[in-house]
């Protein structure tokens, strides 16, 4: 088993009964934190001297869309439709090579930046060999990863391979048949839900009891005002679901 030891570095252990230490020591015995404090002395252990530097928890990103990473550039300083009309687009031309290439770079971006939890709310899944690169991609960064299958199946300058909604639905349930889908696996996998409003909240409903049959979490892009009371109304709010911006509820 490896063995790890930190010293002298700043730490913010985000927990009440250790809190903040400007000079301690972490010791990691494979994949647990075994100790935290100062003067730890571990023999044998690999030492990495981590003065002047902050030392805590991985932090977690619970939306984006790695997909996209490539084109970040084009829309750095945009906002609104810069984004929508630059970005959106580039969809309809990436294969599942291209999407397990910017999905893994956004990945390995993430993990050092310290984010190592990710929640990968996926617009580019054309066919099922998108859904697997995603998954894949996850797999190979080793980061603790939920890849998010979009419903809505978007795409303006191609028509995908697997149609909107329901359609996606086996392609869902194959993709959970091969993982665990718990608390402590890496690799999860959630349903991103369709439009919810007064026109389409039946379907909404169909999506979100589709998506506990299987077992998963959901997320979606909350952006609209009475989205949030319209699924509470229906009695299907719960918490295994995300609502993404939530600018209004």
């Amino acid at each position: 088993m490896a063995t790890t030891l930190f010293t002298n570095a700043f730490v913010m252990s985000c927990s009440d009964q250790i809190g903040d230490l400007e000079q301690a020591d972490v010791l990691v015995e494979g994949t647990r934190i075994a100790k935290v404090g100062p003067g730890i002395e571990a023999s044998g252990a690999e030492t990495v001297d981590a003065s002047g530097m902050i030392l805590m928890p991985g932090m977690i990103d619970t939306h984006s869309h790695l997909w996209e990473t490539p084109f970040k550039g084009r829309v750095s300083e945009g906002w609104g439709m810069e984004y929508f009309t630059n970005i959106h687009p580039m969809v309809s031309f990436y294969t599942a090579e291209d999407a397990y290439a910017g999905i893994y770079a956004g990945l390995v971006e993430s993990l050092a930046a310290g984010v190592t939890t990710m929640f990968d709310y996926n617009t580019c899944i054309h066919s099922p060999a998108h859904a697997d690169a995603a998954m894949q991609a996850i797999k190979d960064a080793g980061i603790r990863g939920v890849m998010g299958y979009d419903l809505r199946g978007k795409s303006p300058h191609s028509k995908p391979e697997l149609a909107p909604s329901e359609a996606r639905f086996d392609d869902i349930s194959r993709l959970r048949s091969t993982i665990g889908n718990g608390k402590e696996d890496l690799l999860r996998l959630a349903v991103c839900l369709g439009d919810i409003s007064a026109d389409t909240i039946d379907q909404a409903i169909k999506e979100i009891d589709f998506s506990r049959s299987v077992g998963c979490m959901m997320s979606w892009h909350c952006n609209k005002a009475g989205e949030i009371e319209a699924i509470a109304d229906r009695g299907k709010l719960g918490p295994d679901l995300l609502p993404a911006h939530g600018n209004y509820t």
